[in-house]
């Protein structure tokens, strides 16, 4: 089944609802599960092939294993095996992701004292002043504080300024592979090929990290006020 595709609005929403603390425990909470599932599918896998050379080392008496059993064997624990590596990705990816809406939830609390002179300015200084808010924009903003709607978008203000900090950090390991380029000039010529295309993939890297964090930022801004 299709997915339905995320309006501007529904977004909105979902950054101005999210609550980073929650997101922290959940994803620390599935972190530790595949960690352990991961543990277990490791276990599982060397029992069988530590039974199976066992029998055919003859460490346990005169029991034998039928060809199906050992391929059966063999088999499953291949599957475990493969469990482990599909675990432990799912385990980095909820790290990944504790870690973020940990920086999130530090970011949310440094803003929360923010009035609406500086929620304005915010957005004046991104280029995207705040006049007149759209109907639905508004609507989405008083559901969340009715008296001081302005209030709501601190969430959204967070997560800008973490991701214009993701920017800047980009920038800088974009900056330090140039300058370690510059510095290859010392070592001679046939040093310089290998170290060369490796300072160059690291520096197309974070480029396209950069360019990928401007246009989050960007984007969160226009949510509020369309370019």
């Amino acid at each position: 089944m299709t997915q339905p595709i995320a309006t501007s609005a529904d977004l909105l929403s979902r950054f101005l609802t999210e609550k980073p603390d929650e997101k922290v425990k959940s994803h620390a909470c599935k972190s530790r599960l595949y960690q352990v599932a991961m543990v277990v599918a490791a276990i599982g896998a060397m029992a069988i092939l530590g039974s199976v050379s066992a029998v055919y080392l003859g460490l346990l008496g005169e029991a034998t294993l039928s060809g199906w059993a050992t391929l059966a064997a063999f088999v499953g624990s291949i599957v475990l095996l493969q469990g482990v590596d599909t675990f432990a990705k799912w385990q980095i990816s909820e790290q990944k992701e504790t870690r973020w809406y940990q920086k999130l939830n530090t970011e949310l609390q440094s803003v929360q004292n923010w009035d609406e002179v500086a929620i304005r300015q915010f957005f004046a200084d991104r280029r995207h002043p705040i006049q007149t808010l759209e109907p639905n924009t508004l609507t989405i903003l008083e559901k969340i504080n009715r008296s001081r709607p302005l209030l709501a978008l601190l969430p959204l203000i967070a997560r800008c300024r973490l991701v214009e900090k993701a920017t800047e950090k980009w920038a800088h390991k974009e900056q330090a592979q140039k300058v370690a380029m510059q510095q290859l000039s010392h070592l001679p010529q046939n040093f310089q090929g290998p170290l060369l295309n490796i300072h160059k993939a690291l520096a197309a890297r974070a480029v396209q990290k950069q360019e990928h964090y401007e246009k989050c930022a960007i984007g969160c801004v226009e949510l509020v006020v369309p370019a």
